[in-house]
């Protein structure tokens, strides 16, 4: 028999499967966002700068705080009912913190800048949370005002993207906004408010509305740093520093919070709907749901990664205390696997089923020491969990043929689902079907480009993951009593291994068959339950394999 798993760790070329929004300590596109003109000929809404516009009225016109999406406001003041007015209530706000982006690297001090908008008279202001996520200085600037005001975060909400900010050292009531209280259809005319991107870090921009209509007022797609249930799609050209900003009607009434997305397509963008920063006024202050991240999913073929890409790392949060940095990957969180479908979705599952201070296991990849560590949030620090990957990779130096790099992942279960792993897209000879095992069947998957070379040969490459009933004992014992090729490989060692999730052990086999292939046999066992053990074998033909290796390892999971 033939078949394996394990982990292989390589330089990150990451890239984002979605990139946009900006990043800790900043935001609204930060050096990440796309700036770009719109070339394909179409015609587009115009952007309207400041000097096109009236003057907004007096900054004192106020409105009270919303209770919900869909109550009208209404203040001391006469209340913002006119598109002309709406730039007295948005805020540019540039924050100051380390921001790791996964192709530029770590920037200190980085300055970024996104956009707000007051919802109270007394300066309390919605944004996108990765706006002020990681920042240790937030800087607010607004219209009509030369001073430089401070704020700090109030509340957040990781997955809806969306924080409370609390505006300092105003010295009169300021402008707010009015929520919007009829339903958001399709071809809604709206306004995307908010404040350019600055050419040099740090500096103050014109205020910019991008006018268009809703043209989907419930999307399924999701932005970049949130998983919600629905988003509103407008083809007006978000500007990306006017992330966070306010999305209004003609009547400068608020339905969405903007959020520029990368895209060849500016006129499609997402906006998150007004209702999930609302929930944040009256809420407990601190983390709604999250624990301090702000970052969004990475899939990488290049290096075998999956998971969700840290940004930025509030400091002195949950995440921040256990030891995330930014730059880390996060590819387990409690019990779950995140990013395998390209969203948030398994990530946001976990953080909105838990409270801030809620211990919560988590494992991430740290591209720096190309190893994977292991916490608890509110609970044990990070520390080295299993350097599987990293000294598989390093007996195997110079033993395989370099070639390129798998092009992409898919993930294959056995029949009877009870297990699962991810393997590379040209592996698309696959059966999950029952494996002869010892003196009968169990469940399994076999997955190859050429399933029959790679079960007869060593030559093909391939993985092979079955289920070991208990009566054929511990992970070691499976090892050493069922898997032998001494007569074709030369064995490297037999090493015990624990992370996250398993206990087990593993052997590797080198020089195998005519051709000098590789063999990884691991057997392990979830260490917190009653699961049976599983066996996987993992024949490696060249560097791609090794490759592959980490997105093999870290994928591999019950059901």
């Amino acid at each position: 028999m033939k078949r394996i798993l394990a982990a292989a760790a390589t330089a990150l070329a990451l890239t984002l499967t979605a990139c946009g929004g900006g990043g800790g300590g900043g935001g609204g596109g930060g050096s990440g966002d796309d700036a770009q003109d719109d070339d394909s000929g179409s015609t587009r809404p115009r952007r309207t700068t400041t000097s096109e516009r009236s003057e907004p009225d007096d900054a004192t016109t106020t409105t009270t705080a919303p209770d919900d999406a869909t109550t009208t406001t209404s203040g001391t003041g006469n209340p913002i009912v006119d598109l002309s007015q709406v730039e007295a209530a948005t805020i540019q706000i540039i924050g100051t913190g380390v921001y790791r982006d996964p192709e530029i690297g770590t920037i200190d001090a980085f300055a970024g800048a996104g956009s707000g908008f007051f919802v109270t008279a007394d300066g309390l202001a919605l944004t996108a949370y990765h706006i002020v996520a990681g920042a240790e200085a937030l800087s607010v600037y607004v219209s009509g005002d030369d001073r430089t005001y401070t704020a700090s975060v109030v509340s957040s909400s990781e997955c809806s993207d969306v924080a409370l900010i609390q505006v300092v050292g105003l010295e009169t009531s300021v402008a707010s906004l009015t929520v919007f209280d009829g339903e958001v259809e399709g071809g809604l005319a709206v306004h995307a408010a908010g404040y350019a991107l600055p050419e040099t870090p740090g500096e103050r921009t014109e205020y910019v509305v991008a006018d268009g209509i809703i043209a989907d007022p419930d999307a399924d797609d999701q932005t970049l740093a949130s998983f919600v249930p629905y988003n509103l799609r407008v083809d007006a050209p978000i500007e990306p520093g006017a992330t966070g900003g306010p999305l209004v009607t003609d009547a400068g009434l608020v339905v969405g919070i903007n959020h520029a997305n990368l895209s060849d397509n500016r006129d499609r963008q997402l906006v998150t709907p007004l209702e999930f920063g609302l929930d944040l006024i009256g809420a407990n202050p601190g983390y709604v749901d999250g624990f301090g991240i702000s970052g969004s999913v990475v899939d990488d073929p290049s290096s075998g990664v999956l998971g969700v890409w840290v940004t930025t790392v509030d400091p002195g949060s949950p995440a921040a205390l256990t030891g995330v940095q930014p730059g880390d990957v996060v590819m387990r969180i409690g019990e779950s696997l995140v990013g395998g479908d390209g969203t948030l979705s398994a990530y946001c599952d976990v953080l909105r089923s838990s409270t801030a201070s809620e211990p919560v296991d988590v494992q991430v990849y740290r591209l720096d020491t190309t190893e994977t560590l292991a916490g608890t949030i509110n609970g044990a620090p990070l520390a080295p969990s299993f350097t599987f990957v990293r000294d598989v990779t390093a007996a195997l130096e110079g033993l395989l043929p370099d070639a390129t790099p798998y092009t992409g992942y898919e993930t294959v279960t056995d029949d009877t689902a009870v297990f699962s792993v991810d393997v590379p897209v040209e592996w698309a000879d696959v059966n999950g079907g029952a494996i002869t095992f010892g003196t009968g069947e169990t469940p399994g998957v076999t997955a190859a480009a050429d399933r029959t070379r790679f079960v007869e040969t060593f030559d093909e490459p391939g993985i092979q993951m079955l289920y070991i009933e208990s009566s054929f004992g511990d992970p070691a014992s499976i090892l050493f009593e069922q898997f032998d090729f001494t007569s074709a490989c030369t064995s490297e060692g037999f090493s015990s291994y624990e992370d996250a999730v398993f206990v087990g052990s593993y052997e590797l086999w080198t020089g195998c068959g005519a051709n000098s292939t590789a063999l990884l046999v691991i057997a392990g066992q979830p260490s917190e339950t009653l699961l049976q053990p599983v066996a996987l074998v993992f024949q490696m033909a060249s560097t791609a394999d090794l490759i592959a290796l980490q997105r093999i390892f870290d994928s591999f999971t019950y059901i």
